[in-house]
Order: C-alpha cells, then sequence, then structure tokens
C-alpha cells in the first residue's frame, strides 16, 4: 500500500495520513516480511529488556515505583494492564504512562537516526497497552512496525534544527507516532484514526532541558500514555481537527517544516522498491536463499534500522566508548594504578555530533550517562560503564578525577568525504549511521541518502610520554555493526534474571525466525499459527528473579 500526496498540503492532508496508518501493511511483501517480523520482535523484547533492568538500580527503580505508587492511588482499574517487571497492573493509559517512563529510565533503550531518538521505549508500552488478550502478537508487531514508520518520517521532517532548537524529538514526534500505531493495533476507520493523530498532535512536548534527570524518560512515558489516550477518545467520538499533524497550522508546521517537508510524510509510505547504492546489504544472501542485491524497502525498521545498547549512557558516546576500550588494552593494574597513567585525554568528534553529551563534569552517576568524558574515564580505569558504574547516586571520586583530565576537541569531516551525509548545523546526538535489516543480520534495506558521520577519535597521552590513539564511527550496536543476537537475548536473560522465561519471550515474540522457521510456540491456541498476548502478558509482570534469590520488587510489593 501507499499514500500519494496530494497536491497541497492544505487539501486532505490529515486524511491522506489516516489512509496510510489505516491501510499500512507491512508483512505484505514476502521479500521482507520476515526480516520485518524479526526486527519488531527483537526491539519488542530489547525494550522488555530495558524495562526489567530497571530493578538492578535502586535509584531508577525507586523513580519507577514513585510514578507507580501516584497511578496506583487511582484505584482498580476496570481494564488492567501490566507494567513490566514491577507486579502490578494500571489502567491502559497509566500502564503507557508509567510502561514509557520506565523503558527510558536507564537509556538502555534502542536508537534510530530518522527518530533522532528513542522509539521503541515510547512505541511498545502503548502497544501492550491497548493490546486485548486475543490479538495475535503478529498483529501488535505490524502496529509497531507501522508507528516506527510514522515517527522515522516525522522525525525527518523536523529535522536537525528541531533538536537544535531545544525540542526532544522522541516525545514531540512519539506522541503521533503511538497513536498511529495504536490505532493500526485496534484497526480504527480512517475518521478515527484522523481524530487519534490530531489529538496526539495537541499533546506532543518534551524540551532538551531535562535531559540527565527523571523528566526525559517521563517524555517518553508522556508520549506513550498519549497515544493510547488518542486512540481512546477518537473511539468514543471525540471530533477535532483535521489537519492537526501537516496542516499550514499543524504541528510540522508550528515547528517550522515547510509544505515540501510536510506532503513527504505521506508520500510513498510502505511503497517497496529496490534498494540502489544501499548500505549493508550489498550481495549478502537473501532471506529466499538466493544471493545478489536484496530487495528494498520503505520501512524505517529495516533502512536505516535501530541501534542496540550494550551499556546504560547516550547512544553519542558510542563510538568513543569502543575507542576508548582498544586504549584501555594498552594500561595495566588497578584503577588507582592506570590513573596514575593517565596524563591527558582528546575525545575527536565531529561538530554538533555531542550535542546530547551535556554534561563535561557530571556529579551523579545519573548525569554520567551523558557525559563522554565520564564514559571514556570509566573505560580507561578498566570498568564496563555498566549499571555497576552508572546507577543511581553519586559518581565515583576517580572517574570525576581522571573525566577532567579528558577534554573534547570538534574535528570538521574532510570536504567531500566518501558516502557521509552532510551535517549542516549541529547533528542530532541520537543519529547513527544509515544501515538495514534486524539486529544480527543482512537484510533488505531500501536506498538510503547517506550516511550519518560519527567518527570519532580517542587520544591518550600517559604520563610516561606514549600516545595511544583509536578510533571508530560505526561503533558495535550500531546498524553497520550488529549485537549478535546472542549478545541480544543476554541482555535480556540478565535483565529478567531467567533464561528460560527470557527464551519463552522471545520465541513468543518469533525473534530469530526468519526465512519461514518454525515458530510454533508451545500453548498457542489450536488453530493459530501464532502466538497471541494472553501467552506474553503473564511473563512481563513479575519483578526479576535473580540466580542468588534476590528480588529487588520484593520491596514495592510489601510497601504496597
Amino acid at each position: 500500500m501507499s499514500v500519494n500526496a496530494p497536491e497541497s498540503a492544505d487539501e486532505s492532508v490529515r486524511d491522506a495520513l489516516a489512509r496510510a496508518v489505516h491501510e499500512a501493511d507491512p508483512f505484505s511483501d514476502p521479500s521482507c516480511a520476515d526480516w520485518l517480523r524479526d526486527a519488531a520482535g527483537t526491539a519488542v523484547a530489547d525494550v522488555i529488556a530495558a524495562s526489567f533492568a530497571v530493578d538492578a538500580d535502586p535509584s531508577a527503580r525507586a523513580d519507577r515505583d514513585g510514578l507507580l505508587d501516584w497511578a496506583l492511588a487511582e484505584g482498580t482499574p476496570a481494564d488492567p494492564r501490566a507494567v513490566i517487571g514491577s507486579g502490578h497492573a494500571l489502567s491502559p493509559s497509566r500502564a503507557a504512562l508509567v510502561g514509557g517512563f520506565q523503558a527510558h529510565l536507564l537509556d538502555l533503550d534502542d536508537t534510530h537516526e530518522l527518530v533522532r531518538g528513542h522509539p521503541s521505549a515510547v512505541l511498545v508500552p502503548a502497544l501492550l497497552a491497548l493490546a486485548g488478550p486475543d490479538d495475535p502478537i503478529d498483529r501488535l508487531l505490524a502496529a509497531y512496525t507501522v508507528g516506527l514508520e510514522v515517527m522515522a518520517r516525522l522525525g525527518e521532517s523536523l529535522g536537525p534544527m528541531h533538536y537544535q532548537a531545544g525540542w526532544h524529538p522522541t516525545g514531540t514526534a512519539g506522541a503521533v507516532a503511538a497513536a498511529a500505531a495504536g490505532a493500526h493495533l485496534r484497526s480504527l476507520p480512517v475518521s478515527q484514526v484522523a481524530t487519534a493523530l490530531s489529538v496526539a498532535a495537541s499533546r506532543a512536548g518534551g524540551v532538551r532541558a531535562q535531559f540527565g534527570t527523571s523528566g526525559k524518560p517521563l517524555h517518553v512515558g508522556l508520549a506513550s500514555q498519549s497515544g493510547v489516550d488518542a486512540v481512546g477518545w477518537a473511539q468514543a467520538g471525540l471530533r477535532t481537527a483535521e489537519d492537526a499533524v501537516l496542516g499550514p497550522a499543524g504541528l510540522l508546521a508550528a515547528h517550522g517544516v515547510p509544505e515540501e517537508g510536510r506532503r513527504a510524510v505521506v508520500a510513498g509510505l510502505g511503497t517497496p522498491r529496490m534498494a540502489r547504492d544501499a548500505v549493508g546489504s550489498g550481495s549478502g544472501a537473501r532471506i529466499d536463499g538466493s544471493t545478489g542485491p536484496a530487495p528494498g524497502t520503505a520501512w524505517a525498521l529495516l533502512d536505516p534500522g535501530l541501534w542496540f545498547k550494550r551499556y546504560p549512557f547516550c547512544s553519542a558516546a558510542m563510538a568513543a566508548s569502543d575507542a576508548a576500550f582498544a586504549l584501555a588494552a594498552g594500561l595495566e593494574g588497578s584503577a588507582s594504578e592506570r590513573a596514575r597513567e593517565i596524563a591527558s585525554v582528546t575525545v575527536r568528534m565531529r561538530p554538533g555530533a555531542d550535542a546530547a553529551l551535556i554534561h563535561t563534569a557530571p556529579r551523579t552517576a545519573e548525569e554520567a550517562r551523558f557525559s563522554v568524558e565520564a564514559v571514556v574515564a570509566l573505560i580507561l580505569l578498566g570498568h564496563k560503564p555498566s549499571l555497576e558504574h552508572l546507577a543511581g547516586g553519586s559518581l565515583d571520586p576517580l572517574v570525576a578525577e581522571v573525566g577532567a583530565r579528558i577534554r573534547r576537541e570538534h574535528v570538521p569531516a574532510p570536504a567531500g568525504a566518501p558516502g557521509l551525509r552532510s551535517q549542516a548545523g549541529p547533528a542530532a546526538p541520537e543519529d547513527p549511521p544509515v544501515s538495514g535489516g534486524p539486529a544480527g543480520s543482512s537484510s533488505p534495506a531500501r536506498a538510503g541518502s547517506g550516511r550519518r558521520d560519527f567518527w570519532t577519535e580517542v587520544v591518550l597521552r600517559t604520563t610516561d610520554g606514549r600516545t595511544l590513539t583509536a578510533h571508530a564511527d560505526r561503533p558495535l550496536g550500531a546498524p553497520e555493526n550488529p549485537l549478535p543476537a546472542p549478545a541480544l537475548r543476554d541482555k535480556l536473560v540478565a535483565a529478567t534474571g531467567d533464561a528460560a522465561r527470557a527464551d519463552r519471550i522471545r520465541s513468543l515474540l518469533g525473534v530469530d525466525h526468519r526465512a519461514g522457521a518454525d515458530v510454533a510456540v508451545p500453548g498457542t491456541p489450536p488453530g493459530t499459527d501464532r502466538p497471541t498476548i494472553v501467552q506474553l502478558a503473564p511473563l512481563l509482570q513479575d519483578p526479576p528473579q535473580y540466580p542468588d534469590g534476590r528480588n529487588p520488587g520484593d520491596h514495592h510489593r510489601r510497601h504496597r
């Protein structure tokens, strides 16, 4: 299905986007359907992992539980939905709010180049809140794919200047995208889809001043909740403006997007096309077993694809962390011994690439997640930038001491550098390079317009006079350098504390079942091809159970 933009942005623009959302059928093209399913299932599983992981950080858990306590005060909901790993259920609206907030609390969730932010932490909690027990999981994955497409197109239209101005696209584009995903999941008629998108546009927001505080993940929760509320209000018959997203006085126009950019949001939405100069597809094996260039697709889930994280810090520091890991091998001894070896460090990045890394001298572990100085210092001292060191509380004084010896330097890209997208003004921080396909695979990719340049170089000067240098531009976790499937599984296993539970979740989501592999799951209702939400929901509600018997969620159940 594809939608041609109307002749003028003033003519039925609202209906054009609503029709695209209503009619989209991402799994109808056999050339990329299995890739899309696997990529969507991988993204959902990763958000579940990021949500469960909150229990391992006392500060993040306290933030989650504070919002949860507030939400529970409304009493027993009529239509409860589980908040992942909390042991509690809330109304759909509040489950989306707390679920989205939780999913982004650790900054461990995925990012996307065109979104310039975090799509899955917005979309997945909204869809879980709106899904009925008998809904096939496949329907949720299709709705996720549609929602991500809308969010990517809105983010691309808003562009880097939107971020520069202080907006957080995860919140501004996310509210409308969550409404689109929810409307698609619930198969709303076109008129109600249009209303849901219109309502969500009036609730879109979020400013970058909140970075490094719990206000940033609250943007995610509010966007997710806005999508759920918008769907409900549309179903209730609310009447709203017809052009609140793409019209001349709508969301995009209010943020300075010209008519051409607004029309581009709906033009060709969902149209398959052959990849040309597609990065990452090359001549790899296709899902039908043949070789040669893979067919392209207009779906943003595969091209550029998602960035997945190993550690809980801003993706703008991922290239620097890879370079720092390479340099850390040249240092020996304990953290204090390593600190004595480090005279100075220079982190060289492209202008604007560090816009989200707002803390140069972080005071807390939470602020350190948005500090390239803290991340590089941790690694050079022999630590992993994991929750052990980036959980709530004050920052290790030795990390702060070494971080003070680190300075940033901005280096413009060489003129005419091949294959790199020029950056007019500061780049959005969470913009990964273009690639294609689900994590851990080569896959169909649509034609890209070049890659964003995330080249980073770290120069370490030691007290004994050595100079060590390493650079990276496609860090592990980027679509072109994806985390292997076992690493993504390990992330979910570690977060849940239960390998069997993690594997059951992944199996229900169809992860790693491309190319027509058997996706049958024990307990699937007779006569159905794919599992349903009722099988997934019980696996999400209870807190993690760690091998040593710890259950961080117990304190909250006792408190309640």
